[in-house]
């Protein structure tokens, strides 16, 4: 017989509840060897990808609590039992999320190590192939935890050194519904080390290859964590210089005086300031704890918009219309959590007030001002337990509350008017998470492990009435490695309060490719708030399978296939089309031999929306080779069901790979009843680029004796706008691209052995961005690059260099 400790429960019952923080003319020629670039990037990735096969992890028979005491003894005693009982007992790390469901990736503090991340924000960008959620919902962001808790803002700890880091959990959408938030949403909970203390000075240069522009960062960060407790202070400015059209050669419409590239930015110039403080102070007597947080942020822009048309045809004279502004933001935040009975009790608040000031040069003279002051105010209050004891195991609640504010007062004086907007939002909720069957309770156990999600809940928005949202979920591991789940959604959206109110602002001569008469002119763009949008109605299906793989460890493969139906969408003004103008004739406005002159780009409603979705996950990351074996009493052993927690430092080289690839099978849009449906697969897209089919994303990384490499990888398929049959149009070809981002990173003083001195903790790190300078082609039906898709008006840098000096101390 032998005894073993599941890091999952394998009733699949409780909530997760962690303990408290306890050419020419209108063509433009363009010369690049795709199939190279395409060959080089792929062989690149092929290399990385290549890693885990050789990687060879040898398992140890037995291990014990590496807190415990000396290991032989307990082994010694246990086989005074019966000598063939093997035990292996692994610890739960605190603040570690333990449910029915099983998380999609996990890294431990080697694996964060081979990343060569500077600090969490960066570590995030990192995960995004396991974190981006596969419901094509929401913003995307998932939801932060620190020890199993959630916290008001991200800002609390962004800036934290990863090097803090015990362990990362990145867990699916159904996680989210038992921390109050949609399904929309996947989580991510960092572990942090109980005694950790660093002062770091970071140091980044950056530059595209061809020059013109240059982007610069410093920051100082300072992080002591004892315990429970946590104090943290962050400074930081990034610089980025001006890039014009001139700079990179862009080739201007016709009729426009020479020179004129001088007076458009591709790049603004700005100067963003940050400064963060933040402070978590546990109460032994009752177990809670409270944290704060304060962040200040100032961001100076300026950029060009063209040259004064009006100027240039009354005296000849070339002047650039300046735009610049200074927006700062003033936020604070608290989380406060605390045992309530059987409950875990968090409570959350994040304000923020922002204020913004633009000046906008004016044709023929003068300029233009506009001002803004934002408040926003968003609270939660959650309460989590176990709350019944089926045959299955232990049903899980949630009950959720919050509060949400946000204003907007704005003048211009460009229309005259003055705009005041605000929404108070209050909503409710309540998770119930039941077991149905259990292989650890022996409740079915014939069938695995089932529990059922139930969510539903209630929005009432000042401006918009009532809105109502409810899912259900089931979720099936028939084995300990294999996962499925089914979850149904359905729930009502408001559009946003600046889509509705925003005020109106004409930006005068933007280049605009008409796809109608297949020339690239300047038109004037109205934009702003549409008070006539409506409620949206989302009605989703999504299907997952997480399967850990049997034959190599720590490896990982999750599908998702997703149908989203929606009625009554609010969208941004697509991409101006045939069948666009058809359907919104009032919004444009051509000359009489048919030149386009304006577009009202405010936000539009659709009737209807469908799309299907396939996404496929890869993650896997480990050691090369055989575990060294270590001195008796060090506690070599394995913490979390599987990740090497051992002290001090893996010294086999580390790898991991997270790899996601999504494939559209279907999206289509009815613009209104009776209007023919829009195939955005088919050429009628609403974006400017189209709707590519297929999109990749690749994070992969190897380190080793104080060397890493780390390889970003960023797919786009191919994609096609639809033209008409009138004479002039154009269909528009866009060709598929593949970018990857190199880093190199050297740890100067593990590699000389220095444990003392300056290069102790003195990381360089060498980067490129685009390393095979791949650009996004867009051609016309006759092969030409319209002047508004020329490669470096759609990404004026290209290939990206770039030095960082990190220092921890």
């Amino acid at each position: 017989m032998g005894v073993t400790t599941n890091r999952y429960k394998a009733s699949g019952c409780h909530a997760p509840i962690a303990p408290p923080d306890a050419g020419q003319g209108q063509g433009y020629s363009y010369q690049g060897n795709a199939v190279l670039t395409r060959m080089l990037t792929f062989s690149a990735l092929a290399i990385v990808l290549a890693a885990p096969a050789m990687a060879q992890e040898t398992a140890p028979v037995a291990q014990t609590d590496t807190d415990g005491g000396a290991p032989g003894a307990a082994q010694d005693d246990a086989a005074q039992d019966d000598t063939n009982v093997i035990v292996v007992t692994a610890r739960r790390l605190r603040g570690e999320i333990e449910t029915d469901v099983p998380p999609i990736a996990e890294l431990d503090e080697n694996d964060i190590k081979a990343t060569g991340a500077s600090s969490i924000a960066d570590l995030v960008s990192t995960l995004a192939p396991a974190s981006n959620s596969a419901r094509g919902r929401g913003s995307g962001q998932p939801v932060f935890l620190i020890n199993g808790v959630r916290v008001a803002s991200f800002r609390e700890f962004r800036s934290y050194p990863p090097e803090a880091i015990q362990k990362v959990q990145v867990l699916p959408e159904q996680v989210a519904q038992r921390y109050g938030y949609s399904p929309d949403q996947r989580v991510i909970n960092f572990i942090l080390k109980e005694n950790f203390s660093s002062k770091e000075v970071e140091l980044e240069y950056n530059q595209p290859d061809r020059g013109g522009n240059s982007r610069n960062e410093q920051e100082l960060t300072y992080l002591r964590i004892l315990e429970n407790s946590r104090l943290n202070a962050n400074l930081e400015h990034t610089g980025t210089s001006l890039l014009t059209e001139s700079e990179r050669d862009i080739v201007q419409e016709a009729g426009t005086p020479a020179g004129a590239g001088l007076y458009r930015s591709l790049v603004s110039a700005s100067d963003d300031y940050e400064a963060t403080l933040n402070w978590t102070k546990p109460f032994e007597s009752n177990g809670a704890s409270l944290s704060l947080n304060g962040t200040f942020e100032r961001s100076d822009t300026r950029a060009l918009a063209g040259y004064d048309a009006v100027r240039y045809l009354a005296d000849g004279t070339l002047r650039a219309l300046e735009r610049d502004g200074r927006s700062d933001s003033y936020s604070a935040a608290a989380t406060y959590t605390s045992p309530l009975g059987p409950f875990q009790f968090t409570g959350t608040v994040d304000s923020t007030l922002g204020n913004s000031r633009t000046f906008v040069d004016l044709p023929g003279g003068g300029r233009a001002r506009a001002d803004s002051d934002t408040f926003a105010l968003v609270s939660k209050a959650t309460a989590q337990g176990n709350v019944l004891l089926l045959p299955a195991g232990e049903v899980g609640l949630t009950l959720d509350a919050g509060f949400k504010y946000n204003g907007i007062d704005s003048t211009d004086t460009r229309t005259q008017t003055d705009t005041e907007l605000d929404r108070s939002r209050l909503s409710a909720s309540t998770t119930l998470v039941v077991p149905l069957t259990s292989r650890r309770e022996g409740f079915a156990d014939g069938l695995g492990d089932f529990s059922l999600n139930l969510q539903g809940g209630v929005d009432r928005l000042s401006d918009f009435g009532t809105l109502t949202e409810w899912s259900a979920g089931l979720n099936w591991n028939p084995t300990e490695r294999l996962s499925l789940q089914a979850t149904y959604i359905r729930n009502q959206e408001a559009p946003s309060l600046t889509q509705l109110g925003a005020p109106q602002i004409t930006e005068f001569s933007q280049p605009y490719f008409d796809v109608t008469t297949g020339q690239t002119v300047l038109v004037d763009v109205l934009t702003g708030g549409n008070p006539n949008l409506l409620a949206e109605t989302q009605n989703d299906w999504k299907f997952s399978v997480n399967w850990r793989l049997p034959t190599i460890a720590e490896s990982r493969i999750n599908v998702d296939y997703v149908r989203n139906r929606s009625s009554d969408v609010t969208a941004s003004f697509p991409q101006l089309t045939p069948a666009i103008e058809a359907a919104f004739p009032g919004r444009i406005t051509r000359a009489a031999d048919g030149t386009l002159v304006a577009i009202d780009a405010r936000p539009v409603t659709f009737a209807e929306t469908r799309a299907d979705r396939l996404s496929i996950g890869f993650f896997i990351n480990g050691a090369i080779g055989s575990k060294p074996d270590q001195p008796e009493g060090e506690g070599g052993g394995r913490r979390g069901g599987g990740n090497p927690f051992g002290r001090g430092n893996d010294p086999r080289p580390r790898y991991f790979l997270s790899l996601s690839h999504n494939i559209e099978l279907n999206n289509e849009i009815l613009i209104a009843p009776g209007v023919p449906i829009l195939d955005q697969l088919d050429g009628d897209a609403t974006a400017s680029l189209g709707l590519p089919r297929n999109t990749s994303q690749l994070e992969a990384g190897l380190f080793f004796q104080g060397y890493g490499v780390r390889v970003s990888g960023r797919y786009t398929g191919s994609a096609f706008v639809g033209g008409s049959t009138l004479p002039g149009s154009t269909d528009l070809f866009i060709d598929d691209l593949a970018t990857v981002d190199l880093r190199l990173f050297a740890n100067l003083g593990e590699i000389t052995g220095k444990d003392e001195g300056f290069l102790k903790n003195l990381r360089v790190s060498l980067r490129a961005d685009n390393l095979f300078d791949g650009q996004r082609v867009v051609r016309d039906s006759t092969g030409v690059i319209p002047l508004r898709y020329q490669p470096l008006r759609l990404d004026p840098n290209g290939r990206y260099l770039g030095i960082e000096l990190r220092k921890v101390f």
